[in-house]
């Protein structure tokens, strides 16, 4: 492997938890357990060259006739996975990826139609790839990512990287006679890579500016995850000072210059709240979980500096795919509570929630 950035941490900070008490007590001890580490630890990131290799839409690799584990990343069944691409092999169901006298990167993954997964774990390849010095290259985007063809473009020219773009048909599977594969900058909800802190300074550059804005990420019924009465949780936060904003209906060059004005930012698990990223270090970041304990928002505010507050919905427990799908129900006291104890209604001195608690008696609770 071509090192491109080495191996780095960064510090954690415990955050401050609202209605944080899960039925399941041993789950409750791994997650404390998760608070209490003080360093996130990053391996090396790079590039490895592969000789003859095949892809699945453009970012399932199999070389040597097997899969490789760091490209199956955040699938759902990479089991499945790999034994379908084992299946396509052997009957040899694939086109050829002529060489074009550039150098085929594949860099994508699964999510890569997901805008948390695109600037966190997909774009910051690209940060590393400017130090590759590869020459001329050819990028392979998956179909489910052609939404963010604009952004990677702006991306590389800002880079210097000459990039031409290939989108790869659903189910389409290449093979390559050479190839190189950009390893991986982030496991999505526990870890994240300096080359993001140099993605979010490259787009502050260029589309930052100064403010000082209280912005509440709304999600409208049709999506995921959706409030289920977020008519009066919008009221609530516009009560507050908040502007209800709708992330999904700007481009990313608008979503940049809005949130780096922000001086408070809440909303539910979503996309949308992964603009935080271009928040201040001084923003204060309140999450609204429907009890799936996603650390990938509390780990950004780490690699930044913000200061980070998470309000449970709902009873926190182990993994349940229905929460990433359906709506909840945000208890309008219960949240009314949590904004009074951070002061942010009525100015009222703050009271720290668990921070301090979890600080000093993490490891005591922790123990069976």
């Amino acid at each position: 492997m071509q090192i491109l950035r080495e191996a780095w941490s960064y510090p954690r900070t415990p955050p401050n938890l609202f209605q944080f008490s899960a039925k399941d007590k041993q789950w409750q001890r791994w997650a404390l357990s998760i608070f209490a580490e003080e360093r996130v630890d990053c391996p090396p990131e790079g590039l490895v060259r592969l000789g003859e290799c095949f892809a699945l839409e453009g970012r399932f690799l199999v070389e040597c006739g097997r899969a490789l584990p760091e490209s199956l990343l955040d699938h759902p069944s990479p089991d499945g996975l790999a034994k379908r691409l084992a299946t396509r092999l052997e009957a040899r169901d694939h086109v050829e990826c002529a060489a074009a006298g550039r150098v085929d990167v594949l860099f994508a993954k699964a999510g890569s139609d997901n805008y948390g997964h695109m600037l966190a774990d997909v774009a910051p390849k690209l940060i590393n790839l400017a130090r590759a010095e590869l020459g001329p290259v050819r990028l392979h985007v998956p179909e489910d990512g052609r939404i963010y063809l604009p952004f990677l473009r702006d991306l590389v020219e800002r880079l210097a990287i000459d990039a031409e773009f290939r989108v790869a048909a659903p189910e389409e599977l290449l093979r390559f006679e050479q190839a190189a594969f950009l390893t991986p900058v982030a496991l999505h909800s526990r870890r994240k890579s300096a080359a993001l802190r140099e993605l979010r300074e490259l787009l502050l550059t260029a589309y930052g500016t100064g403010g000082s804005r209280r912005l509440f990420v709304t999600r409208k019924p049709r999506e995921k995850r959706t409030i289920a009465n977020v008519a009066s949780v919008e009221s609530i936060f516009a009560g507050c000072g908040f502007e209800i904003v709708h992330p999904r209906r700007l481009t990313i060059a608008e979503q940049v210059r809005l949130f780096s004005q922000a001086s408070h930012i809440a909303g539910p698990v979503g996309a949308g709240m992964a603009n935080m990223l271009f928040a201040p270090n001084s923003a204060e970041i309140l999450l609204i979980d429907p009890g799936l304990c996603d650390f990938f928002f509390w780990d950004t505010a780490n690699l930044i500096g913000q200061p980070f507050h998470w309000h449970f919905a709902s009873t926190p427990g182990r993994f349940d795919r229905s929460l990433v799908q359906r709506a909840f129900h945000v208890d309008g006291q219960a949240l009314l509570a949590t904004l009074r104890s951070l002061g942010w209604t009525d100015g009222r001195s703050p009271v720290l929630g668990w921070r301090h608690r979890l600080s000093s008696s993490l490891w005591r609770r922790s123990q069976p």
